[in-house]
């Protein structure tokens, strides 16, 4: 059996301002039985867009910048494609903001799955949490930016 439970949805990240890095995220608790474990994965249908203006996503060196446009994620469960999030902040189902780091621990998002969560062999109540950070420049366009996430838990029997 597999039992998945999502909370902290709709992430919400506020107003977005070049001092600052936002972030918001959503737990998933895991139980299952099967003998080979489980994989959470996420991907996105787009990054953050607001009409015709994005927010692009974190370059591959896996940091997101404060003060610079740059959407990404991070996990709480070591060992995925998602690197993990990042000890100077508190990533939770609560949004929050970060103005005293320059840099923040960050995997860019792609339509492709990326595993955050995982665990080789059966789990009882195993939570993760799938942090979601935003930062923009001074240039970045003002509008409300949207991005749906898809979330896929899969039992290895």
């Amino acid at each position: 059996t597999l039992s998945v439970t999502l909370a902290g949805d709709p992430v919400a990240l506020g107003t977005l301002l070049s001092s600052q890095t936002n972030f918001d995220a959503i737990t998933s608790t895991v139980t299952t039985n099967a003998n080979a474990g489980y994989a959470s994965h996420v991907k996105f249908d787009a990054t953050l867009t607001s009409g015709s203006n994005t927010i692009p996503v974190v370059g591959g060196d896996n940091t997101l910048n404060r003060g610079t446009s740059e959407y990404g994620a991070s996990t709480s469960d070591s060992g995925n494609d998602l690197v993990v999030t990042d000890t100077d902040i508190t990533c939770n189902t609560t949004a929050a903001t970060d103005s005293g780091q320059a840099s923040l621990d960050a995997s860019p998002l792609t339509t492709t799955f990326k595993t955050f969560a995982s665990n080789a062999g059966g789990a009882s109540a195993e939570a993760t949490t799938l942090c979601f950070l935003a930062s923009i420049s001074a240039t970045q366009q003002a509008g409300t930016y949207t991005s749906i996430a898809t979330v896929v838990t899969t039992a290895r029997f």
